[in-house]
Formats: structure tokens, sequence, C-alpha cells
């Protein structure tokens, strides 16, 4: 098993709610993990049950123009997210495998403007993702899997724990090891809202895409560890806005154990470089995966 799991949805469409800017900055994929954020290819062995108790907290702050220079701060804001991941193993044979899984979060999320001085919090279930992977090939040399997320809109849209429509994200994966100790995988995903109604529309992205890499250093069997390093760019359009394309340049740093077979803690922090009309901001993030 290999880091973090997958809903490239969120991640790719950037999508924020209108009160709520940073509201797709932090959020838990639900797939099997793979190294670290970036999805892999692999999949839960064939009726396996892999459970997940993820813990994400992320810290944002829009007072960067476009360019990297201050500008007056207009919303501060945290989120967090505490989800229970449940995935299943459907097939896992040669070259072909296949896995579903969903994810149930709980969102905490408080923000301030210091333009308007307005105050805000909230917490309940926010939307549930449901994510199908199915990987079809699996040699030496390299490994790829399709996948697609479907995430519901079961949170409140109105409390900023909801986006209020659904979002549907295609990607295509691969891994490889091209040598013993080091691991690459990589990912190319797109995105797109569905059922937007009149008042969002022109105020979240209708599509978004991202490409991924991940390195991982595979340390000796023997110390459980694997320190990765990730690389991630994400854009997504939102017609009729101000700024009508939005991209995004993150970082990704962490350390996964693995105790056993079946049990792996990870600890990692995501960190913005750089990016046009998205806001920066930072997130640390944690979980304890059991398979079973």
């Amino acid at each position: 098993m290999q880091g973090k799991s997958l809903l490239i949805a969120a991640a790719l469409l950037s999508v924020a709610c209108p009160c709520h800017r940073a509201w797709a900055q932090a959020e838990i994929r639900p797939l099997s993990v793979a190294k670290l954020r970036v999805p892999s290819p692999e999949v839960v062995p064939q009726r396996h049950l892999e459970v997940g108790l993820l813990w994400e907290m992320g810290w944002y702050d829009q007072r960067f123009d476009g360019s990297g220079g201050v500008q007056d701060r207009d919303l501060a804001s945290s989120r967090g997210e505490l989800g229970l991941r449940l995935v299943a193993g459907l097939i896992d044979e040669r070259s072909f495998g296949a896995e579903l899984g969903l994810l149930i979060p709980v969102v905490f999320e408080w923000n301030e403007s210091s333009i308007t001085d307005e105050k805000g919090s909230a917490a309940g279930i926010g939307d549930v993702p449901v994510g199908l992977k199915v990987r079809f090939l699996q040699s030496r040399e390299a490994a790829m899997a399709l996948a697609l997320s479907v995430t519901t809109p079961t949170g409140d849209q109105a409390t900023g724990l909801g986006r209020g429509h659904t979002r549907l994200a295609p990607a295509l994966l691969f891994s490889s090891q091209p040598l013993g100790w080091l691991s690459i995988d990589a990912s190319l995903s797109f995105g797109g809202a569905v059922g937007v109604d009149e008042a969002q529309k022109g105020k979240v992205p209708t599509w978004g895409m991202a490409h991924e890499v991940g390195l991982a250093w595979l340390l000796p069997r023997g110390s459980g560890l694997t320190p990765c390093v990730e690389l991630g760019w994400q854009m997504s359009a939102t017609p009729d806005a101000e700024e009508e394309y939005a991209h995004k340049l993150v970082l990704n740093l962490g350390l996964n154990y693995q105790l056993n077979q079946r049990i792996i803690l990870m600890q990692g922090a995501q960190v913005d470089l750089a990016g046009k009309s998205t806001s920066r901001g930072a997130m640390w993030f944690m979980s304890f995966l059991f398979l079973g």
C-alpha cells in the first residue's frame, strides 16, 4: 500500500462556496491510498476492506495577487475534516483489478473577513464522494488505471459545508519503479460540475484539470518508512467570473510508516507555492489505515 487516495474532483475544480473562498483547498480523497496524496493505480485486494480514519486541517489567507504581491486581506479561513473512509476490493488479478470506495466527512470551518469584520463557523456532514478505480495494466515496469469519482451534494451549502452541486472527475493514473529505491506516481485528471443552479453560475468553476507527480524514497523493508515529495499543478475555469481562469502549484511533503502488512500511519503537509485567483494556504494531514 502506498500513501493517499483518490478524490480528484475536489483538488481539480478548486470550487469555492460564494461565502467561503478556501472551501476546496482541504479535502479528503476517498479511494485506496497511494504513497501520499497523488493517486496510485494500485487497488485494494479482492474481498478485502480498507478502513481509514483521516484528519486534515488547513489554514488559508486571501492576501496575494496573481504576481505574488501582497494586497489587502479579504478573507482568512480555516477548515478541518475528519473522515471515515471505506474501500472494498472487487477484483485483483494479474493485470486487471477494481475497487469501490466512499468517504463520510465531518467538516469544521471558520472564516473571518478583515474588510467587513464578519465571522462565520459551521460543522456537520460534508459532501460525500464515491469512487471507482479500474487497473488495466500491471507489469514489472509500470502500472496504469482509470478512475472515476462522483461527489454528491449532501453537505449544507448555506453554511459552507457543501457546494450545492455534483462533481464528476475521471482520471488516468500511472506508477513506475525505475530504481530499486525510487517509486514514481503520476496522474492526469479532469473534473466537471453538474447541476449548477442559477445562483452559482459564474461563481464556481465549471471544469478543471490537474497533473500531479510524486516521488517516494523506498527505504529497506525492515524500516517501514517511506519519505515522499509531490508536486501538483491544478487549473480551473469559471465563465463570467472576474478572473475566468485560476491555477495553483502545490507542494506535498510527508512520511509513511507501515507498522505491518495491514496498518499504515501517514503524516504530511501541503503548501500552495504559487497561484492566480486562488487562496494561498497550507494544510497538515494525517491518517490511520487498516486493511482487513
